[in-house]
This record gives C-alpha cells, sequence and structure tokens, in this order.
C-alpha cells in the first residue's frame, strides 16, 4: 500500500506536469546544450537531425572540446545519463568501460576503480580514493554525493590526474558539472520514474527529479533543482517478511552574479538525505551443504548461491546519513588572464544500527547452537551499535583553491595556482556479540564495549600546467605539482586490541608530481597524443588492532606514472567522433586492503603492493552515426597484474593475477533511433548494454570469489514532443542478472560460507519515466 500510494503521487505529479507544459512555455529560448547532445532551437523540430555540437570538457582546468584535449576522457552527457538511466555515481559503470565501482560501503570517496587502479577499503578512517569525484570545481574526498540530478555532463578522466586535481587520483577522475542558472531565463523542467511490477519488474520504484530556473535581475539568476526517489523490496528477509526500504531526496540551490564585465561570482549548496530500512545486510552467497549453516539458512527460506537476491536478517538494520556542503567560486578578469578562487565547506554524518552475521537470532539459536567453535560458532548476532545507541560516524572537509590562468590565445598558455585541504573523521562504534552455546543454553554477552576513532588529514600544493603553440599543428604540454600531506588518528578500540587504551600514529610524505607530452593535428579531424604522467595518493594509516598487534601502521603513499598515446579522430565531419587510446600504468606501494572474517566481524588491515602494472588498450566512438541514429561505444583491454611473490588474504600466491574489480575485457554501447512521426512529434527507441569478462571481488586467488562474466540489457522507448514533454517506457537489466559488489568469506563464524553485497542494478526493473520542459 504505501509503495502504490508513492507511485500514485509520483504518476500524478507527472500528469500534473504534461498538462502544464501543454499551455506554458519558456520565456525565453534555452541556450544551454548539453555535452555531445544539440537541442534544436525549435521546439517543434525532432532532436535528432541536429548537428553534432562540440563537446565541451574542463579536464585541464579551462573549456575545450574533448577532441583537442591531450586526456583519454568518456564524457557522458545529460541526454545520456537520462536514456541509461543514471541514477548515481555507481550507475557510471554502465556508461565507461573503464571505469568499475565497488560498494561505496566498502570503499572512500565512492569506491570507484579506473583501468583495475581504485581503493577497496573498509571502515578505514584515513583511507582516500584512487578516483576523485570533482563537483563543480570541488574535490569532494570522502564527503562525495552519491545521486546524480541535474548534471549537465560528467567527464571520465582516465589515467593519472596529478598534476591539476591533487593528491586522492591516482588512477583518474569524474568530474561532475552541475546545470548553471541562465540569466534573462525563466524555465523548468520535471521528470518522474515508477516501476510496475506487473510489468516485470523486480521491486518498487517511485522517483522525481526536477529544476527551476529565475532571473533575479538582468545580471544574476538561481537555478533550484531537486530530487526523491524510493526503492523497495530490492530484497527480502525471508524469515520476517519485511522487504529492503531506501529513500533518498536532496536539493541544490546555484547563484550565478555577472557583477560587471570582469568578475563572476556562483554560490552553490546541496544536501542530500539517505534513509534504509530493514538493509539486507550480508547476503548468503554460499553455505556447506548439509552444514548447520545451510541448515539454518533453509529454516529461514534461503537456498545460498550466486542468485541468492534475499536475506535472513531478522534484525531491523537501518542506516541514514545526511551529506551537504557550500561553495563560493569568483572568476575575476585581469586583461588576458582571470583568476579563479573556490572555497568550500562539506559535512557529512551518518548512523548506523545493524546485525553484521546476517542470520535472524532466532534461527540461530536454534540451529547454531551446537557448533563446536572449529567448524562454526554459536553466535547468534553481532551488531554494530545498540538500540538507542547507534554507530555515529562525522566527516568534515574544508577546500581552497587558487589560481591565475591565461586566455586561450593558441601560442602560450598556463595555469598556476595553489591549494589547501583539511579532512576531519570521527567515529563512535558499539559493538554487542552475544553467543548462544548449546552447553550452557542461553545467551551470553561475549563482547560489548565501545570503539572510538578520529582522525584529520591536511594537504597543501602548488601546481602549474603549459601549452606551448609550435605552429598551427603541433603543442607541448607540461606541467608539476608538489604536495605536502600530513596524516595523523587516534583509535580506542578495546574489543580488539584487548585493552581499553588509546593508540596514535601520525605520517607525513612530500610529492612532486608531473606531466609531459606532445600533440599534433594530423588534419582537421586528427590529432594524436603522447603524455607521460605521475600521480599520488596521499599515506595512510593501517587501524586494524588485536591483542597480539597494539599498534598503528603508516602506509607509504601510493605513486603511479602512466604512459598514454592517443588518437582523436572525426569519423564523420560535425556527426561521428571515435578516440583511441593505448595505456601502461605502474603504481608503486598500491594501496589495497588484507580483509578476513574474524569473531568480531570483518577485520581489515592496510597493506600496500610494492607493485602493480596496468596496461591495454581503450576506445569511444560517440555521436550521430545517420542523420537520426545516436550512438555511444567504449570499450577496454586491460591487462592488469598482481606481481610475482603478492600474496593474498587467505595466503594464496596471486602471482600474475588480474586485479580486483579490473575485468579483462569490457564493452558498452548506446544506441537510439529518431523517428520522426510529425513536425512534433518523434519516436524514439533506444537500447544499451554493458558486457564485461570475469573479475575477482576478493583479494584471493581462490575462484569462489570470482564473479563470471556477464552482460546487461535495458532498453527504452519514448515519444517526445519538441522540447516540451515525453513519455518513456524503460527497462533495465532485462535479464534479470545478479551482479554482486562485494564478495567476503564468513570462515570465523560458519566455514565455507560466503557473503556477498549487491545493490539495485542486480534486479531488474521496468517501468514508465514522464519528463516536462516549460
Amino acid at each position: 500500500m504505501k509503495s502504490a500510494l508513492k507511485s500514485s503521487i509520483v504518476a500524478s505529479s507527472a500528469l500534473l506536469a504534461l498538462a502544464w507544459s501543454g499551455a506554458a512555455r519558456a520565456q525565453v529560448a534555452r541556450d544551454g546544450v548539453a555535452a555531445g547532445e544539440a537541442r534544436s532551437a525549435d521546439p517543434a523540430a525532432p532532436p535528432a537531425v541536429e548537428i553534432q555540437q562540440d563537446i565541451i570538457v574542463t579536464a585541464q582546468k579551462r573549456s575545450e572540446n574533448v577532441q583537442e584535449v591531450p586526456i583519454a576522457v568518456t564524457v557522458v552527457s545529460a541526454d545520456q545519463l537520462a536514456r541509461r538511466g543514471v541514477q548515481n555515481i555507481q550507475d557510471l559503470s554502465q556508461a565507461s568501460a573503464s571505469l568499475e565501482f565497488t560498494s561505496p560501503g566498502a570503499a572512500p570517496g565512492g569506491g570507484a576503480f579506473v583501468r583495475g587502479i581504485g581503493t577497496n577499503q573498509v571502515g578505514n578512517a584515513t583511507a582516500a580514493s584512487s578516483v576523485a569525484v570533482v563537483l563543480d570545481g570541488v574535490v569532494l574526498g570522502n564527503a562525495n554525493i552519491s545521486d546524480l540530478f541535474d548534471i549537465e555532463r560528467v567527464e571520465v578522466l582516465k589515467g593519472p590526474q596529478g598534476t591539476l586535481f591533487g593528491s586522492s587520483v591516482s588512477a583518474g577522475v569524474l568530474n561532475i558539472t552541475t546545470k548553471a542558472p541562465q540569466i534573462g531565463e525563466t524555465s523548468a523542467y520535471v521528470s518522474s520514474e515508477f516501476a510496475i511490477r506487473g510489468l516485470g519488474a523486480q521491486y518498487s520504484r517511485s522517483a522525481l527529479r526536477g529544476a527551476l530556473n529565475l532571473p533575479i535581475n538582468d545580471t544574476s539568476a538561481l537555478r533550484l533543482s531537486g530530487y526523491f526517489y524510493n526503492n523497495n523490496g530490492v530484497s527480502v528477509d525471508r524469515s520476517t517478511g519485511n522487504a529492503t526500504d531506501q529513500t533518498n531526496f536532496g536539493f541544490r540551490g546555484r547563484y550565478r552574479w555577472e557583477i560587471g564585465d570582469t568578475l563572476t561570482f556562483n554560490l552553490i549548496g546541496d544536501y542530500n538525505h539517505s534513509q534504509s530500512n530493514n538493509g539486507s545486510g550480508f547476503i548468503w552467497r554460499a553455505a556447506p551443504a548439509g552444514s548447520l549453516l545451510a541448515q539454518a539458512l533453509d529454516a529461514c527460506g534461503i537456498t545460498p548461491g550466486p542468485d541468492n537476491i534475499d536475506n535472513c536478517a531478522g534484525f531491523p538494520n537501518t542506516s541514514s546519513s545526511e551529506i551537504g556542503g557550500v561553495s563560493a567560486q569568483f572568476d575575476l578578469k585581469l586583461g588576458t588572464t582571470t583568476l579563479t578562487s573556490i572555497s568550500s565547506y562539506r559535512a557529512v554524518g551518518q548512523t548506523n544500527f545493524a546485525d553484521i552475521i546476517s542470520i535472524n537470532p532466532a534461527i540461530a539459536r536454534q540451529y547454531l547452537q551446537n557448533c563446536d567453535f572449529v567448524v562454526c560458532n554459536p553466535v547468534v548476532s553481532l551488531t554494530s551499535g545498540a538500540p538507542g545507541d547507534p554507530e555515529r560516524t562525522s566527516r568534515s572537509l574544508i577546500t581552497q583553491e587558487l589560481r591565475l590562468a591565461s586566455d586561450q590565445n593558441h601560442r602560450f598558455e598556463w595555469v598556476v595556482g595553489g591549494y589547501f585541504q583539511r579532512a576531519t573523521f570521527d567515529n563512535k562504534q558499539r559493538g554487542v556479540l552475544i553467543a548462544h552455546p548449546s552447553f550452557l543454553g542461553m545467551d551470553i554477552t561475549l563482547a560489548d564495549a565501545v570503539k572510538l576513532s578520529r582522525s584529520d588529514a591536511e594537504d597543501y600544493a602548488a601546481f602549474g600546467n603549459v601549452t606551448v603553440y609550435l605552429g598551427d599543428a603541433t603543442r607541448v604540454i607540461a606541467g608539476a605539482r608538489f604536495t605536502h600531506s600530513r596524516v595523523a588518528e587516534h583509535i580506542s578500540d578495546p574489543i580488539n586490541a584487548g585493552v581499553p587504551d588509546t593508540f596514535y600514529a601520525r605520517t607525513t610524505a612530500d610529492a612532486l608530481t608531473w606531466r609531459a607530452g606532445v600533440q599534433h593535428d594530423f588534419s582537421r579531424g586528427t590529432m594524436v597524443y603522447a603524455t607521460v604522467s605521475t600521480g599520488y595518493k596521499a599515506p595512510q594509516i593501517s587501524d586494524a588492532l588485536s591483542p597480539t598487534a597494539r599498534f598503528l601502521t603508516p602506509i607509504k603513499a601510493e605513486r603511479p606514472i602512466s604512459f598514454e598515446i592517443g588518437v582523436k579522430q572525426t569519423l564523420i565531419p560535425n556527426r561521428l567522433y571515435a578516440a583511441f587510446d593505448g595505456f601502461y600504468t605502474k603504481a608503486r606501494n598500491f594501496q589495497t586492503q588484507s580483509c578476513v572474517s574474524a569473531p568480531t566481524g570483518i577485520l581489515c588491515s592496510n597493506i600496500t603492493v610494492p607493485k602493480v602494472i596496468s596496461k591495454g588498450l581503450e576506445f569511444e566512438v560517440f555521436g550521430r552515426l545517420l542523420e537520426h541514429t545516436t550512438v555511444n561505444l567504449s570499450g577496454i583491454f586491460n591487462d592488469a597484474k598482481y606481481p610475482a611473490g603478492f600474496k593474498g588474504a587467505d595466503f594464496s600466491d596471486l602471482a600474475g593475477q588480474q586485479l580486483n574489480y579490473a575485468p579483462r575485457l569490457k564493452a558498452t554501447v548506446s544506441v537510439e533511433q529518431a523517428i520522426p512521426l510529425t513536425d512534433r512529434y518523434t519516436l524514439l527507441v533506444g537500447g544499451d548494454a554493458t558486457t564485461r569478462a570475469k573479475q575477482s571481488m576478493y583479494l584471493s586467488a581462490n575462484p569462489k570469489y570470482v564473479v563470471p562474466s556477464q552482460t546487461l540489457l535495458n532498453a527504452r522507448v519514448s515519444l517526445k514532443a519538441g522540447d516540451t514533454w515525453s513519455a518513456a517506457l524503460f527497462a533495465r537489466n532485462l535479464t534479470n542478472r545478479i551482479y554482486p559488489v562485494q564478495i567476503y568469506p564468513s570462515d570465523a563464524f560458519a566455514q565455507g560460507g560466503l557473503w556477498q553485497l549487491i545493490d539495485p542494478n542486480s534486479r531488474r526493473v521496468v517501468g514508465f519515466q514522464f519528463d516536462a520542459h516549460f
């Protein structure tokens, strides 16, 4: 009933918006063009017959045509985001072959991997991502957004970007640009979506997004945008019948003021809230046949396996988070140069109350009480948090960037600047471990204590980059950045350490990262480039304590170097473009994590791999293949291996094994065909596919942690009335492929068991979408 009511509200809003859009039109024609997708100046004209516009990116801290930038980059436009059904950052893996994700909760900064290089670290206070999320020029660090709404474009920059973007970019950058306010324009849009089980959806979904652009006066404008969605029933607790329920909402305000002819001011504030009830926790992927674990799961109605998506939590498993921030940007024109200042503050607050064991306590008491403490343990529950005392986490991030850049004069272009950031982390986690051994016949509390951790980290940097034109066709690129990092952590962990003492560690590092290269235009439509780039990820502190290891260990900074050769080619003038590149990346002190099952949960230690090498080939094709046919293709062959002598978390030999979250082959394709029906109406038929080779999701050579190769398919049919409204029938994950984002062993509780984590992309969703512009 609750889900149906939400769907009805969203549907009613959509129908109201459609009725309004039929009578109301924008006062001034929109002049913003989403990257890679042109809009007609005439609302009645079919949009797909337009000439492909230049795709403008800011990968080098200035606005440039993507085909002129000597960087491997995938650009995902606003229209592509809508076509593919991209709702959050993790969905971007379906738009870029080089991009993969682990579970956001199992990694800092969103959990992205580019070309197999990324960060998979659970619960560490000082870990940073190898792939930075940058929103409107602000590096978000571990205070990043998850949901994407009112977006102009996303740039996936591949390879180290340490010269211009900082310390957490040793693998790449997700550079996100939101839609800017348009001065002198009153306009709005609303987009709604709801999934219908009767059409084949595996869970219920309701979503609403919208934006309003308001002129304040002749020199300023305000843009307000927001979103809401609810996913219900992605997983069901078979012991209680409770379905997982996730609700997210948020808003953004962006104010733009052109103060005279030389000064522009942008002020942006955002707030995002997420609430999850009856969370699935760990989902059982495997249990030895006939074991007490298998019997307990059978009593719950669970058949463990790769295709299992239901759980046996028997526990409320609630979590909530609030993420928000504000940024202010000034751009001052000083003759032939521009001075830019970007200041930001972001904060995160999270609470969590969950049982890690993921077996209903009543069932655990009955079936696990006879465990022999070897093959399995008679654990009833292991909770993070307690009733009235949930786990609490807070983060904050302050950044300041100041840079001076020359105009694009096609002779000698440069940018110099300085950067500062300070990040803090505080966590309070009460852990309660309850067992029920048969020889006692009652519950006993084996552990009940509070873990406290606090960290802070600072970066100071100075950077510069130049492009020198050697005639009309050849450019030389050079840049460097010096960064000083400091990281410190305090932690008290009585359960794992066995003592209530507080432990402390501090470490620092300096890095000089640089970039050099050359690019040459062989013709108006052919550009070739070759670059060498270095990157840097700040040091961190391994904070896994035990009775025999009561100390914190500093972890060295990650330092990659990457060689890249690429070609950017116009295939059909003003319509179809391509990019090809080959890369070779060697990362020294590759930061990762070794996680094992322990009586206190998943115990993870930060470690470094002395050297990993990722090398391969990539391609992109995008634009209009035919007059009414839009295509976006991307692919990668990636040979990314662990070195000789490196051992996994289970001491298996990983030498020569493919890196985790690095499928050797992956490709994405999106095609949309426009069929003009009349001067006003156009039928759009589209489909997407993402296919990836097998990949491992745990630090082990054991094949049970390898997810087989899979292909995910999406389809969409829509009717569009110029630029006023559209209605669509969509299906995502048509074949209902279950694809986990994380796998862990459960050996400390039950040998041979496996847990997996899934997200909504692992379930088929079918429904309707309505968009209106006015």
